[in-house]
């Protein structure tokens, strides 16, 4: 199947505001956590460790996908994500699926996260990959497996790495996440995995790991 197969829910392109950056977001997903905020166009983080929102409506199926433009990598050591299937968003109980960068010095790093009640198991190896400020970036669960998706200068469409585990299957939520006060989101997009609506590509433009226990 093509990756994505949504189109964009936010291009954050209105005045700063936040956290979060509008009533169609939440915050937080962790416990604890500041939240995203819209700053200059793009979405940034509120605080200097963990800020985070999710799309306070959840995907009408399991089978889901989130994906966004990385607008500027994080800094050198620090992380940026993307949610899928969370439920219990903002407690001690959170659970479900994340793919995060991880900016380096050398090669950056992907890693693809099962998240337990707030602590993180990593699922398969690490990935190495390359981003770029106008990259995309995105998250795909379809019943067992997990997938990450990369897009150079634009919008993410290829296959960077699949995982299978099938602790999580139910539909959740979808969102982002920024540590440290460098990173910037864009143009988030995402839903049900499974629909026949295929992503306006016109609208982007042309364009790694959380701690295991918090």
């Amino acid at each position: 199947m093509s990756f994505p197969t949504t189109g964009p829910l936010d291009d954050f392109n209105r005045a700063n505001e936040g956290p979060p950056p509008s009533a169609n977001w939440s915050f937080p997903a962790f416990p604890g956590d500041d939240g995203l905020k819209i700053i200059t166009n793009v979405c940034g983080p509120n605080g200097a460790s963990f800020s985070n929102s999710y799309w306070n409506t959840p995907t009408p199926s399991a089978d889901c996908e989130a994906y966004a433009i990385v607008s500027t990598v994080t800094a050198n050591g620090h992380r940026m994500w993307i949610y899928a299937r969370f439920a219990s968003p903002g407690t001690s109980g959170v659970d479900g699926y994340e793919v995060g960068i991880t900016k380096q010095a050398g090669t950056d790093e992907v890693r693809l996260h099962r998240v337990d009640n707030g602590s993180l198991t990593q699922l398969g190896a690490t990935i190495s990959q390359e981003f770029s400020g106008g990259d995309g970036f995105g998250i795909e669960a379809i019943g067992s497996t997990i997938k990450a998706y990369y897009g150079s200068g634009g919008t993410a469409t290829t296959e960077i790495g699949s995982r299978t585990d099938s602790t999580y299957s139910a539909a959740g939520y979808i969102g982002l996440e920024i540590e440290s006060t460098a990173g910037r989101w864009n143009d988030f997009g995402g839903g049900s995995g499974t629909a026949a609506v295929a992503a306006d590509v016109s609208k982007f433009p042309k364009t790694i790991m959380r701690e295991a226990v918090r």
